[in-house]
């Protein structure tokens, strides 16, 4: 990614949303097609 589509991507409103969050939750497929859903806390 360039500085500039890190920027926008930090501008959307979701990503203002998230510093606000005590937890939030990374979901992704594993390779064995399964779903994973792992809650991430941070301050």
């Amino acid at each position: 990614m360039q500085p500039n589509e890190i920027i926008k991507v930090l501008n959307r409103p979701i990503s203002q949303e998230l510093p606000a969050r005590d937890v939030t939750r990374l979901a992704y497929v594993a390779k064995d097609r399964t779903p994973r859903n792992v809650p991430i806390a941070f301050t």
